[in-house]
């Protein structure tokens, strides 16, 4: 390689500086800056263009990657090196014309502009999916591949994207770096941390466009917005139940598979849910996290201090769409739009419940009969009502008699 005169000579100027300012500077390595920060070297800015020049000039004639002189990052992109500066600066040369959006890379920047445009350029060639980055582009595509190229070193963890292995890994050392301002709250993610400081400042950014309905994410709203549509995109492939949630989907092939995943340290118990498990495991240890800011209530359950919460401030935030009943109770509502329905089928993904439920049916309706028997056969009401005083809701007696009492009339 044959090096110009007044590249040499600017050379040996920069050389002269380092070595005087005590620089430690060897030909052929890549460039390693042992400064420090209070030398009088770096506060004058003449020789801080000295040593620039040296950096342009090392990276422009040899093969060596571009080194940062406050860390080890290296690079043979001088686009990438000049992004990477702006971590230690701070700036963030690139700015949204239209919000206050700032970004250290012009590519990100017009990113950020699709946001104000709505413009979605980059499209799935298998489907109609279109997106705003390519990032998610090729994401998106691993769904059509099957592929999951991100696996976990320390289990068989598989997944399509790099930061979902980055929050997988976390299970595996515990380790959860963001922490809340407000409380001990600690996360894993910056989106986790996001939405629990929401409940601090009691904020709710996404809202509703056909109801009065505020959540803290973005999921929570698409799956609101179900709730109008009437949608239900999660079905099962074993039988005809679908759901609005993938989650639910996922808890409900445990009745078809017979899987309890989620076990009790202290006993024999066994759940689909973990919620179901964290709840149990209180009936060990006697905890009860959820206090009421009101009263001395507590409970084992957030939801039941919602409800309970209720009763303080006066909201029945359910309400009947076929009718002005409200409640405070989403199964209350459930019950009390039975009435609207007569071909209402119950269904739950515990069989315990379905039990429960299929004895108080089969008891309201004996009693419904018994009403009736008093007017066309009232000399059988005695014999009927002796075994139903004495009858166990869990007893196969009550069967029983309420099929021989339908078959009499």
């Amino acid at each position: 390689m044959v090096f110009s005169q007044q590249y040499l000579t600017s050379l040996q100027e920069s050389l002269d500086v380092l070595e005087t300012y005590g620089y430690a500077y060897n030909m052929g390595d890549p460039l390693d800056c042992k400064k420090d920060k209070s030398n009088i070297y770096h506060q004058s800015n003449n020789r801080k263009q000295s040593h620039k020049t040296l950096i342009e000039m090392q990276n422009e004639h040899s093969k060596e990657a571009y080194s940062c002189l406050y860390c080890d990052y290296k690079t043979e992109n001088l686009g990438n090196f000049k992004i990477h500066k702006y971590k230690h600066t701070g700036e963030k040369p690139y700015i949204c014309s239209l919000c206050d959006y700032k970004t250290t890379n012009a590519f990100k920047l017009k990113q950020h502009q699709y946001t104000h445009t709505g413009e979605n350029p980059y499209s799935c060639p298998h489907c109609d999916y279109k997106t705003k980055t390519l990032k998610n582009l090729k994401r998106h595509k691993y769904r059509h591949t099957g592929e999951k190229p991100y696996i976990c070193p320390l289990c068989d963890y598989k997944t399509r994207n790099a930061s979902n292995l980055k929050q997988h890994k976390y299970t595996h050392t515990g380790e959860r770096p963001y922490s809340c301002p407000h409380c001990d709250y600690r996360s894993t993610t910056k989106e986790l941390m996001k939405v629990h400081i929401f409940t601090h400042t009691g904020e709710k950014p996404f809202s509703c466009s056909n109801c009065h309905y505020k959540t803290t994410t973005a999921a929570l709203l698409k799956r609101h917005l179900h709730t109008h549509t009437g949608e239900k995109p999660f079905s099962c492939s074993h039988c005809d139940f679908k759901t609005t949630r993938a989650d639910t989907l996922k808890k409900h092939y445990y009745t078809h598979t017979g899987e309890r995943p989620y076990s009790c340290p202290h006993c024999d118990y066994r759940s689909t849910k973990m919620d179901q498990l964290k709840v149990h495991i209180f009936t060990h240890t006697g905890e009860k996290p959820f206090s009421c800011s009101y009263c001395d209530f507590k409970t084992k359950t957030a939801a039941h201090l919602k409800i309970h919460l209720y009763t303080h401030t006066g909201e029945k935030p359910y309400s009947c769409p076929h009718c002005d009943y409200r409640t405070a109770k989403s199964g209350d509502l459930r019950k009390h739009q039975n009435k609207h329905n007569p071909f209402w089928h119950y269904r739950t993904e515990s069989m315990r419940h379905l039990k429960t439920h299929t004895i108080e049916q089969q008891l309201k309706d004996t009693r419904n009969n018994v009403s009736l028997l008093k007017q066309d056969r009232p000399d059988l009401v005695q014999s009927v009502l002796s075994p139903l005083q004495h009858a166990s809701l869990f007893k196969c007696t009550t069967f029983t008699f309420n099929l021989e009492l339908r078959w009499t009339r």
